[in-house]
């Protein structure tokens, strides 16, 4: 899969029109300094026959394409300042890495399923008192929680733009002896595995059936997409290895 520095996203960037790269906020500053930027990034796309003198190749278009579309969407989400997703039937996944930003377009359930495999959080079962509440306070305080030790954590937050504003919500999830927490600024709450695996899953727009019965079920009903979505893929587990492998 092609790596593309912020140099090389500048070029392709400016070429569809798209002004910010939601999860690149150093494409500015690289704009700015667009004489040594730009010469730099050109150069580099051509070596990756992303462009040919100066124009894009069939290759390039696809890229760009996708700059487009990921540059112009109005809904996103953040997993740990390494995944940014641009939501929609199809997702538009962008993965940061040291050597530079990589873009591919995704089923939503494929990058469900990433982050599944990489987050032990994301894949803990809900316990049977975690269907009866979504978020409820928490008795401990954050350093209470620090000193009681903290097993696994990992940030997630949502971004949706309108023609007028912008809201944001951004969350950081806390496992500590068996219990899951949630803090929302300086906010600490319990948190139900149902609330978390539903408002991922919602996130990405993801369709599941949901039961019949107080709002709740639908905790439940994530939780029933889940745990069919892995048994569906035991069997393409014979054939290859999968990001479900859990």
């Amino acid at each position: 899969m092609t790596i593309f520095s912020t140099e090389e996203l500048v070029v392709l960037a400016n070429m569809v029109g798209v002004v910010e790269l939601f999860g690149v906020p150093e494409l500015q500053s690289h704009r700015l300094n667009s004489a040594v930027a730009y010469p730099k990034g050109i150069q580099n796309l051509e070596k990756k026959n992303v462009l040919s003198q100066g124009k894009l190749t069939k290759k390039g278009f696809m890229v760009a394409s996708l700059i487009e579309k990921y540059g112009n969407a109005t809904d996103y989400l953040c997993l740990d300042q390494t995944d940014y997703v641009a939501t929609g039937k199809q997702a538009i996944l962008l993965h940061k890495k040291d050597e530079g930003v990589e873009l591919t377009i995704q089923a939503p359930a494929t990058v469900l399923g990433r982050w599944l495999s990489d987050y032990a959080i994301l894949r803990r079962k809900g316990t049977a008192e975690e269907e009866g509440f979504r978020l409820r306070r928490s008795s401990l305080s954050l350093d209470d929680l620090q000193k009681q030790g903290i097993e696994a954590a990992f940030s997630i937050g949502q971004v949706k733009k309108t023609s007028s504003d912008m809201k944001k919500s951004a969350y950081i999830l806390l496992l500590s002896e068996g219990t899951l927490y949630r803090l929302e600024g300086t906010e600490l709450k319990e948190a139900s595995q149902f609330w978390l695996t539903t408002w991922v899953v919602d996130a990405l727009k993801i369709p599941y059936e949901v039961p019949e019965g107080d709002g709740l079920t639908k905790g439940k009903g994530v939780a029933g997409y889940l745990s069919n979505l892995s048994n569906n893929r035991q069997t393409e587990k014979e054939k290859k290895v999968t990001w479900f492998d859990w």
